[in-house]
This record gives structure tokens, sequence and C-alpha cells, in this order.
């Protein structure tokens, strides 16, 4: 479900620009819907030919910077026109799950990169491709699948629904689930009805279930719409602003310098916040710097509480007479749509002061890592896919990566290489124009002064877009997106587990079957012989290396073999 109310204001607008604005720059989308619907021919004797032509008119839809799906799927048609066949007959076979479909389309897809990708890096056949082929197929049910595109309208539309990255099956189902709502209100608004059909021509397909409006309505939503209000005072929506907890710069210094206040763990959390600038969520610390988000948040509450009971300071309450403590130590906001629904808090300016004043070199800014893990670090590795590709290794091969450029001339980060030592994990990432993660790697040996060895672990089927890590507010401070020139970037323990959990969410590890041992006693169990006669047996079989079992019919000799 979602806020109607929401809706119909979105429609209010919509419907003013529709005909100056909206249509003339979308109806490519009615036209190319058309064009596949007269050309499909899934019998086609030249298979290749009539895909080119069925998508055509797709323009940017199946190809845009850095991805280019109708462009690759064309040309494995071309080398392979009956596997690709088959892949959208399987695709457009409505009896099957439309998830599993997906699914098993980007698995085939893979296969062919691998069969006929002549070192291409990727085949760009993804859900936003996918499900661009099953709405111009069925137009009158599908919708064009775009994680960023559905998360804001259903944000702008208060849905129940909810998007994850990484949820594959669930963000698929919940999409069209949503779409379906939003295709059916648009049926009951008479006069956008008219409007839209005013401007339908020949070329276009007639949209009858308006399905393409809905997917219209969603783009204009996520491209226009939500970003009305994106221009906002930053110095409004500060919970705590107007609370004083009247602590100047020195009061905090005296504070700083009671331990029983600022214990060790206090000052840990203050270090971190001020190294991440002043102002951060409990979780962007927990995966910059370790422990949990509850450790911040209890950790801060606790702080606040010493401070009060040292100072007899009240602390600020809500209208239900509930305290707040953080409002001590810091003012608050909700955080922005990206940000998970965490909220953000940011050191008041007294205490950020005292902070600066104060030598915290001593205490420990990352959580020391568990025993056994103690000298493993996690790194990032740029592969530049015109030169080099992480298809191109198989898993478990060693590669080696050198520690100067084709110039004789240090590596940026020249001292990252220096550090990297064997067991160290590394994410493998594939820049301009792949830009993903497509492996998991492990440092196998390290630098010789020439270069450094690493072997691929793992290869992703589903690799990770660069636009889904950088909307994370968990990465923001990550060393990459600082400077993403070079080759070798650090990444924090909870970095590394942050990426990995997305990684894990579109390519889970299938666990192996155990098979539970098969034990003396469950033989006798299960067969009409003593103990005293299976030792014997035993014995002979161990000792002849044959046996032979007599007896009638039905008494087990072909079990008990």
């Amino acid at each position: 479900m979602f806020d109607i109310f929401r809706l119909k204001e979105v429609l209010v607008q919509y419907k003013k620009v529709f005909v100056s604005e909206q249509w003339p720059n979308e109806k490519y989308k009615w036209e190319a819907v058309k064009c596949f619907q007269d050309n499909w021919d899934i019998n086609a004797k030249d298979f290749a030919d009539m895909l080119t032509r069925s998508l055509s008119k797709t323009c940017n839809l199946l190809a845009s910077m850095n991805n280019f799906p109708a462009k690759m799927i064309q040309g494995f048609a071309k080398v392979a026109p009956e596997e690709v066949r088959a892949m959208f007959i399987a695709l457009f076979d409505e009896s099957n799950d439309v998830v599993s479909r997906v699914l098993d389309f980007k698995n085939q897809s893979s296969i062919l990169l691998e069969k006929y990708g002549n070192g291409a890096g990727q085949h760009y056949q993804y859900e936003n491709a996918i499900s661009t082929y099953l709405w111009l197929r069925y137009p009158d049910k599908y919708y064009i699948f775009k994680l960023s595109e559905v998360k804001a309208v259903a944000s702008e539309l208060e849905a129940d629904y909810r998007f994850k990255k990484g949820a594959y099956a669930d963000n698929i189902r919940n999409f069209l689930k949503l779409y379906d709502e939003i295709s059916e209100y648009l049926k009951s608004d008479t006069e956008l009805v008219n409007i839209f059909q005013s401007q339908l021509t020949d070329a276009c397909y007639s949209d009858p279930e308006l399905k393409t409006l809905t997917i219209d309505v969603g783009f204009y939503i996520s491209r226009y719409y939500s970003k009305k209000d994106a221009v906002v005072d930053t110095t409004t929506g500060w919970y705590g602003v107007d609370y004083d907890p009247g602590l100047s710069v020195d009061d905090w210094d005296k504070l700083l310098k009671d331990r029983t206040i600022f214990t060790v763990s206090a000052l840990e959390i203050m270090r971190r916040m001020k190294d991440y600038g002043g102002v951060a969520s409990c979780t962007q610390l927990a995966v910059k710097y370790g422990e949990t988000p509850n450790f911040y948040n209890s950790g801060s509450v606790a702080l606040a509480k010493r401070v009060c009971e040292s100072t007899g300071i009240t602390p600020a309450t809500r209208e239900d007479g509930s305290t707040q403590w953080w409002t001590i130590l810091y003012t608050g906001r909700d955080a922005g749509k990206d940000e998970d629904g965490s909220f953000v808090w940011k050191l008041r300016d007294e205490l950020s002061t005292a902070l600066d004043k104060v030598d915290l070199s001593e205490v420990e800014l990352y959580v020391a890592t568990a025993s056994g893990e103690a000298d493993r670090r996690y790194w990032w590795l740029n592969a530049n896919p015109k030169i080099w590709s992480f298809s191109d290794i198989a898993v478990g091969d060693v590669q080696s990566y050198t520690l100067y450029n084709e110039n004789g001339n240090k590596r940026r980060i020249f001292q990252n290489f220096l550090d990297a030592k064997a067991g160290d994990m590394i994410i493998g990432y594939e820049s301009n124009p792949v830009k993903q993660i497509v492996a998991i790697g492990r440092i196998s040996a390290e630098q010789d002064g020439e270069k450094l060895f690493f072997e691929k672990v793992e290869g992703l089927t589903s690799p990770i877009d660069y636009a889904t890590l950088k909307e994370c507010p968990e990465l923001e401070r990550m060393e990459y997106f600082q400077n993403p020139q070079g080759s070798l970037f650090k990444l924090t323990k909870g970095e590394y587990d942050f990426i990995l959990d997305m990684i894990r969410d579109e390519n889970p590890v299938v666990a192996e079957d155990s098979i539970d041992t098969y034990t003396k006693d469950d033989f006798l169990n299960e067969v009409y012989m003593t103990e005293k006669r299976y030792e014997r047996l035993v014995a002979v079989l161990r000792n002849k290396k044959n046996i032979i079992l007599q007896g009638a019919p039905g008494v087990g000799k072909t079990f008990a073999a």
C-alpha cells in the first residue's frame, strides 16, 4: 500500500507538464514497445536480425554510458542464435516464476560471456535490462525495474514496501506489487487518461493497461518530483539546537581530564567522532572503526549521564517526559533517504573545540582485531579492464601486480603495496567502463620489491555496481572514495565486512550438504545380525577383500552388502 494523497499531489504536477515536457521527451517508450511488438518473432529464421530490429527503438533504455545490454545480447545472438533464442523462450514462459526466470536469464548470460565474450568484462544482462525485455514482450503486465528509481517512488509515496540493496527476489516482487497498485490508481484518474490518449499516435503502443504510463510516472517521481526540495538549509532540521547544556570549552576541558567521566571507551567514541569529521551515525562509526552501533549509542548515553551527575546539569526531555541524554554531547537529525533510516549526531561546538586541545593519539582509533586475525588487513584492488580483467584469471590462479607503472614510477599510495601481507583479503574491482566489484581475492605472497602477488578466490556471478556502493553512507569515508586515483586502497575490517554482506546478498554461498557417517550401530540396527557375527564378517572382509553371503530370498543379503 501507499499514500494515495501523495500520489494525487504528484499527478497534479505531472499533468501540468505532460503535454509540454514529459510526452515530447518520453514518448519513445511507447514507440519502443510498438516496434518490438511489430517485429518480434521467436521462430524467425534469422533470429539475430529479428532481435536487432525488435530492439531498434529502445534507445537509452538498453544503452547508456558504460552500460550496453542491447549491444551485448545482439552480439551473442549473432554467434549463438539458438542459445539466445532458448534464453528468450525461457524468459517469456509465463508458466514459471518471474524471479526465477530473471535469475536464469542472468546466469545464462554469464555462460555466454565465458564462451563468446572475446575478453569482454561483463554481459550487462541484469535486472534493469531483463525487466525491459519482459515489458517489451508483455507491455500489459510488466514494468522496467531500476532500484534507485523504485526506492525514490516508494519513499515519496510513503509505501509499505521496502527495497534493500542486494535483496534481489524481494525487490522484484515488491516492485511489481507497488507498480501494480499505482497502475490501478492511474486508471481511475480520468483526466490523466484523457490527456495521455490525446497524445498517442499510430507509432505508439496504445497501452490499454497504462503499464508504460506507470513506468513514466515512476520516472517522473524519481527524476524530477523527488528533487523538488533538494536544496535545503543545512542549518535547520537539527534536534537539540534549542537546548544548551551550559558547558563552556573550559568546562569540557576539565571533564575530559577526569577518567571517571571520560572513560577509555568514551574517549574512543570521541576520537572516532572527531576523526569522522564530527558528524556521523552510529552505523557509520561501527563500519569505519569497528564495534557495534549500540556501542556508540549506549556509550554516548552513559557518558552523558556521568557528565550530568558530575555537573548537576538537567538534560533535555521529550514531550512525553523521557530524557534525551545524547543532547548533552550532540545535536542530531534524522538521516537522509539514502542513510538507511539512521540518526546522525553532530558534536556540540564547545565539546568539539575542547577535543581539539586534547592529545588523543594514545586512544585506539580502530578496534583491535580478534585473535588469529591480528595481522590480517583488507584491500580494494583496482583492475583497469582495458589492460587486464579479473575474468581473465581462473579461481585459484595467482596473479602478480607490479609496484611500478610502465614509466618506472611508484604506484600511488606506494606504502599500501609494502604493507600488504600474505593472507590479507582483497575486494576485486574493475574500473571504467565496467565500474563493478567482480571478484574476491587474497594476497598470496607479499611484494618482492617489484611485484605483489594475489590469488583469485571467487568470481562474482552478480557483480556489485559502483553506484550502489557510492549510495551507502557507511562507506563514504572509504579510502578509494576519497581519491580513486591509484591501484591498491586500504579497507577497514568494518568496510570489508559491509561490502562482503552486499556481495553475499547477491552471491550467496551454497552450503555443502553434510553426510552423516554410517556406523556399526546403524548397521546392526537395520539387519538381523549379532555384534559377534558382525565383527567376524568385518574381519574376514578385511583379510580376504571379498565374502559370499548365503541365505533365503528377502533376508537382507543385498542390503548388508
